[in-house]
């Protein structure tokens, strides 16, 4: 022996091809989804797989809403996002370091130290 591995051993180590239908769409059902999209930008991708259903475009559960997303994604076609908003709350930071200290205390300590002083 060689000390490799046999043909068959090293055929397992190599890694499966990836399937060829992956976000895999016809492209007259993709222009027709971004046609629905156009006609409404805020029509979800459910919603344009249902009315594609419905039309009799494609078959029923043929094609799922995140392959639709990400198709009309790519086609910068994806709904509005809207923006963050303006107000946010800024980090308290010190000008340096150890600039800042707080404390939590207040008379409840000097009486204690009082009783002790007073017995």
């Amino acid at each position: 022996m060689d000390g490799g591995l046999s043909p068959r051993r090293a055929s397992a180590l190599e890694p499966d091809p990836a399937p060829s239908r992956l976000h895999r769409v016809s492209p007259t059902v993709l222009d027709r989804a971004l046609a629905l999209r156009a006609e409404d930008p805020h029509r979800s991708a459910r919603t344009i797989i249902q009315l594609l259903e419905w039309q009799g475009e494609i078959a029923p559960g043929s094609l799922a809403h995140s392959t639709l997303t990400y198709h009309l994604r790519r086609r910068q076609a994806a709904p509005y996002q809207p923006a963050p908003p303006a107000e946010t709350f800024r980090r308290r930071q010190a000008p340096r370091a150890m600039a800042e200290w707080q404390g939590d205390y207040g008379s409840y300590g000097i009486m204690e130290n009082q009783r002790r002083n007073a017995r």
